[in-house]
């Protein structure tokens, strides 16, 4: 723990210090990188984009993927090449020197695509490209209507600001997630003269690093990869090459009418490929889990030399698409969960749980803080608490919590079982290919135990298991027996996923602005998906010490150690302070879509960490600009808008063949307290009382006028979180009320 805090300290340190380089790629690295491109020669001569002759049915469309290729090479490296993804988002500065182990991919991505009109010009006249690596290439030109080729320079191009800003299309299938810890740098470099009928072809190389310090099974697994068979753009060819060293083979799934992969053996090396042909576009992508709905292959290589290909959850390739039944997960949920101990000893989360010298350790210290001596119930949920401050510091797989959170309640002879569910944003259990689409848990006392993360509560259940099918394997001394149950994850409503707002609104004539208190509560799932940006950069950590006997910041280091660490904490704690309403800032201009003139601060009333006090609560004060206008003497105020923006349902999304994904039933309301400007009268308008209620959900205004304050009452909610599709247009009548009562407008008019 002592390396932890150091490690995550510094990270910290590092982190805040950092600078911005220079807006343009350096003179020496476009240097390095033509040569490079010499000798790696992307956008070479490839008969899969050899494109002449082809007919094209989509010349309505805007533009049309004529082929788009993508290569893999997977391979292996014992030493940590120091790539920023492994400290950033993996270990949060943990790092073990002795097992750790970087798992290298080399991904290439090509396309061409046909611009057919001006919209499509507009979209393609910027690319964007990664330099985050020195391996990292990217290679451009443009073919046009007349045959001539012009390759792209790069010398114009320049750092791209905000990671969000780069399109999907410019992103590898293997590259880490960004995080605010892990920016990968990228620029953009514009295309002129673009014009309908040209081409535009480009080619990227990625190389990225999968690292690994426990938590699974073989540590030579690669991540998985999930590709989408349709796109934003019609496809008439795409490719997927895969090549891998001796001793990994290719497992895959391919789902609802995928090609799949053809296997040979090159110089040693297995060679896979993945061709299909001829796909429409995407359109009504709104409210859709498309990994669920729409064709896919998911594929992962994985080490094979000492273990069978379909001894947990990876079918061998002959199984590929058969469906797996719940009883048949749960059986090799107990395989697992009685075999893993002997891949324990890696120095890290298992190392603390399972290693009986680590747990002796946390056992004697959870003695010391007083938990062992608790009451059944107490013990269970503070034992909770005391793996969730340590998550603080390293980031344990769900397998990793739920064997510590079994092995404290086996210690005091509670019964209890494992539960055992896949991500439903990513498989289904009769889906299920990869070790990495499990979601573990425990059940006890008829209570749910999730992986905390940093600030889950017990009994909380995730968004990505919500509903799910489980099965449970009953634990006795620490190890599964062969007895299989399943149920039903359960459903929250939308009495329990709220999002409140409170806003006293003053309006600013002279500065044509609004000045606004607002108050926020935020419960359940909704609360789920909003924690991470609202507790970053504040020091919760120091709350699982004072409540839940967490782990002690400066446990274990000596009295000087402790005062470098307490000095560089606080310095730490005030720099938040200042950089959180800056976050907070960008994070309003972004709701609201108008400039913020003036933050002025932001507060967590209630951290929602504590199952006593389980709902968020904070509270923020901002001046936002551009909200009034004049019509004469009277007064147009965007006061709707406080409800944020809203989704508009757009033409093309109004005819859906999918099902409806809203993620989870949910209420979101809005209580606006404006005050009336001295001079004038609010003037009713037919926006401000309108309710549209049905199956799928509600939209519903009113107001009340109280002297010179007027309150505007909205709500919006949504009654289930999965719906058939004969359910879209009962939605998009709510979601079209939700979005023209935000871009309607309030009158103030002129007292004479």
């Amino acid at each position: 723990m002592r390396n932890s805090l150091n490690h995550f300290l510094l990270l910290i340190l590092l982190l805040s210090t950092n600078c911005l380089s220079a807006q343009r790629i350096a003179e020496k690295r476009l240097k390095e990188m033509e040569k490079s491109l010499q000798e790696t020669l992307l956008l070479h001569q490839d008969s899969d984009f050899e494109t002449n002759g082809i007919k094209n049915p989509h010349t309505n469309e805007s533009a049309v993927l004529l082929s788009h290729k993508t290569t893999f090479d997977f391979d292996t490296r014992r030493e940590n090449k120091g790539l920023k993804a492994l400290i950033a988002i993996q270990t949060l500065g943990t790092v073990n020197p002795l097992r750790q182990k970087d798992l290298l991919v080399l991904e290439r991505e090509r396309r061409k695509i046909l611009l057919q009109d001006n919209f499509s010009v507009d979209k393609y006249s910027v690319l964007y490209f990664r330099l985050d690596e020195e391996e990292d290439l990217f290679d451009a030109r443009v073919i046009k209507k007349n045959g001539n080729v012009h390759k792209v320079s790069l010398v114009d191009a320049t750092k791209v600001g905000f990671y969000s800003e780069v399109p999907s299309d410019y992103l590898g299938y293997t590259d880490a997630p960004p995080s605010k810890r892990y920016q990968p740098i990228f620029y953009k470099v514009p295309i002129p003269d673009l014009e309908p009928g040209d081409v535009i072809e480009y080619e990227f190389q990625h190389l990225n690093s999968q690292n690994y310090i426990g938590g699974k099974f073989s540590e030579d697994d690669f991540n998985p990869v999930y590709y989408l068979c349709e796109r934003d753009l019609p496809v008439l060819k795409q490719v997927i090459e895969i090549s891998t060293v001796d001793d990994f083979y290719l497992g895959y799934r391919s789902l609802l009418g995928a090609p799949e992969f053809q296997e040979r053996v090159e110089k040693g090396k297995h060679k896979y490929r993945w061709t299909d042909l001829t796909r429409p576009g995407i359109s009504g992508v709104s409210y859709l889990n498309q990994l669920a709905s729409m064709p896919s292959v998911k594929f992962q290589v994985v080490f094979a030399k000492k273990r069978a290909q379909d001894l947990l959850w990876f079918y061998n390739n002959g199984q590929a698409n058969k469906s797996l039944s719940i009883h048949d997960f749960t059986i090799k949920g107990i395989n697992y969960w009685n075999r893993i101990a002997q891949f324990n000893d890696n120095g890290q989360g298992f190392y603390y749980l399972n290693h009986p010298r680590g747990f002796t350790v946390q056992n004697k210290q959870m003695k010391k803080l007083g938990i062992t001596e608790l009451p059944d119930d107490e013990y269970i949920k503070t034992s909770y608490y005391f793996l969730r401050g340590r998550m603080i510091w390293k980031e344990w797989t769900d397998y990793e919590f739920s064997k510590g959170f079994s092995d404290f309640l086996s210690k005091r002879s509670i019964p209890h079982q494992i539960v055992i569910t896949t991500n439903k944003k990513i498989s289904s259990v009769k889906d299920v290919a990869f070790e990495e689409e499990i979601i573990w848990g425990v059940r006890v006392k008829d209570q749910f135990y999730f992986n905390p993360g940093r600030h889950l509560n017990p009994g909380e259940i995730p968004s990505y298991v919500e509903g799910n099918q489980c099965g449970l394997i009953h634990i006795e001394k620490s190890k599964a027996i062969d007895k299989v149950d399943s149920l039903l994850i359960p459903i929250l409503d939308t009495a329990h996923n709220k999002y409140s707002v409170s806003m006293t609104v003053t309006p600013d004539i002279v500065n044509a602005s609004l000045k606004v208190q607002k108050d926020v509560e935020v419960t359940g799932l909704s609360k789920q998906s909003l924690m991470d940006e609202i507790m970053d950069e504040t020091p919760f950590a120091e709350t699982d010490l004072r409540n839940f006997g967490g782990v002690g910041l400066w446990e274990g280091m000596t009295n000087s150690e402790q005062d470098k660490m307490s000095e560089e904490w606080e310095f730490q704690k005030k720099k938040w302070k200042d950089d959180k309403p800056q976050s907070m800032k960008t994070q309003t201009e972004s709701s609201y879509g108008r400039p913020i003139i003036q933050y002025s601060s932001f507060k967590i009333n209630q951290d929602g960490r504590n199952h006593k006090k389980p709902s968020l609560k904070y509270s923020e004060t901002f001046e936002i600009g551009e909200m009034i206008s004049t019509v004469g003497e009277d007064l147009v105020i965007d006061l709707p808008l406080l409800i944020e923006q809203q989704k508009q349902v757009k033409r093309e999304e109004r005819i859906r063949i999918h099902s409806i994904d809203a993620g989870y039933a949910r209420t979101n309301s809005w209580k606006i307290n404006c005050v009336i400007p001295a001079g004038y009268q609010f003037v009713e308008t037919a926006n401000l009382k309108q309710e549209v209620k049905n199956t799928a959900g509600s939209f519903s205004t009113s107001y009340l006028l109280n002297g010179n304050i007027l309150t505007i009452q909205v709500s919006k909610q949504y009654t289930q979180g999965k719906l058939p599709v004969q359910f879209w247009n009962q939605m998009t009548s709510f979601l079209d009320a939700a979005y023209f009562f935000s871009i309607s407008k309030i009158v103030m008019k002129k007292i004479k």
